[in-house]
């Protein structure tokens, strides 16, 4: 048989109001417990921080100071950091071209070109040779010597990588252009800056390649290099497009992601991260000679707060309030795995009958089970029915008015509570006895209950907090297969 168990809130939160000390005590262990593993965790954390800051002073190769930052984090946030740090790195990184790069700070829509065609003539033709020859032209347009050609009319301090993004060869059949049997044409783009006086440019560029056209007669063959078409424009220039589109996006949606990630990093990864870029920084300015910016780089980490580990009020707070909702959830499972009658509301709710009497009786708790009753609030929970003589009599009226009411002289009190309120059901069958009515109390096994409700029209129930929900709900069904008349329930607990 299916058994739906209801649970009346109303009365688990009276329960739970009587249990108020119980509670109190879980709460501050629950509290104390929290506080505790927050304040070993930012023990930690401090004691990383403090050992990351350390790391930064300390004596050998970047390498080894970073791994030495690294070895101390727990193993659980070792790859976040990384991670974090390589992101961080990156960003920094594109920006820096973003910011620096002469390409990426011209209007790629719009972007003014020097286009330069240079004729190559092979007085011996030789398709090993021409090959040789134009592979040694197309190497030369990243070498030093052209790159300082065009350098020279970009504003000073630019560095190389940003000079050799300017330059290109046109990719129509590997840059060359078949236009006789004995030569080619090698076709060469320059982004200008806006700076750059194009004549002058095309200028270095002929006279640069010349030049080397002497060291390639030695080493390949007999050949000339002469200019045949210079013309200055503007084009659109749609690599440089998506890869300036490219780079925005990915550094936009790189740093949302690192902001996500620090806003739950621990005091130790942040102070990790801090010092690994300040070793990073240090190591890059070693290189570039500049001392000034190491020793700024290191003021500004010894700058950076450590938070001290202390009593956290959030997390005593929020200690204290999950120890009051584990113990009212044990609570809760605790009365669904019992499944037992725990109210006058339950009896009348799964019997389906009305409750015509309940009887409290008072009961003296002692050590522990103290805790889980409070006198001050039963007081007022059953302020109404505290007295259980009281109670009795009207239970005992109640029984009487209903079989007066339904006209029967003859009904059965089912006591499901077995041999522990024998008496006082007994009591009150008495009573209408003497009223003039036969009113029976009978305690049955779960085995004869069908038998006896066979020979039964009229019953009553009678039920504590021990009676089963099961065994209250089988009564119920089989009274209801049997056509007998339910007159009510009666509930017996305990304050």
């Amino acid at each position: 048989m299916e058994m739906e168990f209801k649970i009346n809130l109303k009365e688990v939160i009276w329960d739970l109001l009587s249990q108020w000390k119980a509670i109190l005590v879980v709460s501050l262990a629950m509290m104390l417990l929290v506080t505790g593993a927050k304040y070993r965790k930012d023990t930690n954390a401090y004691e990383a921080a403090m050992h990351a800051r350390e790391a930064v002073q300390m004596e050998g190769s970047a390498d080894e100071r970073i791994s030495d930052i690294i070895a101390s984090l727990p193993d659980d946030e070792v790859a976040t950091v990384q991670f974090l740090v390589n992101q961080l790195e990156w960003i920094e990184t594109e920006k820096e071209y973003m910011n620096n790069s002469i390409l990426m700070n011209t209007n790629p829509a719009n972007q003014r070109t020097l286009l330069l065609d240079y004729y190559v003539s092979l007085s011996d033709v030789n398709e090993a040779t021409m090959t040789a020859l134009v592979n040694g032209y197309k190497g030369y347009l990243r070498s030093d010597n052209l790159i300082n050609a065009v350098g020279q009319f970009v504003s000073p301090g630019v560095e190389r990588k940003y000079i050799s993004e300017l330059i290109s060869i046109t990719d129509n059949n590997n840059s060359i252009t078949d236009s006789a049997s004995d030569g080619a044409v090698l076709e060469i783009s320059i982004v200008l800056p806006s700076e750059a006086d194009a004549e002058a440019v095309e200028k270095a560029m002929t006279s640069t390649l010349t030049e080397y056209s002497s060291e390639l007669r030695n080493r390949i063959g007999e050949h000339s290099i002469s200019l045949i078409s210079s013309s200055e424009t503007y084009l659109f220039n749609n690599d440089a497009v998506n890869n300036h589109n490219n780079i925005i996006s990915a550094v936009y949606n790189l740093q949302n992601n690192a902001k996500n990630m620090q806003l739950s990093l621990s005091d130790g990864q942040k102070a990790a991260i801090e010092s690994i870029k300040a070793i990073k920084k240090e190591s890059s300015e070693i290189a570039t000679g500049s001392q000034q910016n190491i020793d700024e780089s290191n003021q500004e980490l010894k700058n950076n707060e450590i938070s001290t580990p202390g009593f956290s009020k959030k997390y005593a707070v929020l200690g204290f309030v999950l120890g009051a909702l584990v113990y009212a959830f044990i609570y809760l499972l605790i009365i669904i795995i019992r499944g037992r009658v725990n109210y006058a509301s339950d009896a009348q709710c799964y019997t389906q009958s009305r409750l015509i009497g309940e009887v409290y009786e008072k009961t003296e708790k002692k050590g522990l089970w103290k805790l889980l009753h409070s006198n001050l609030v039963n007081s007022y929970r059953y302020r109404n029915k505290m007295d259980a003589d009281i109670q009795k009599h009207k239970a005992s009226d109640m029984l009487e008015a209903v079989c007066r009411r339904e006209g029967i002289s003859d009904a059965v009190l089912i006591n499901l509570s077995g041999e522990k309120n024998k008496e006082l059901f007994g009591e009150l069958a008495k009573k209408e006895v003497a009223n003039g009515i036969k009113l029976k109390s009978i305690e049955v096994d779960e085995d004869e209950i069908g038998k006896r409700l066979l020979s039964t029209s009229n019953v009553f129930f009678a039920v504590d907090s021990e009676t089963k929900v099961s065994y209250l709900t089988k009564v119920a069904a089989l009274c209801n297969d049997y056509n007998v008349n339910t007159l009510g329930s009666i509930f017996v607990g305990e304050i």
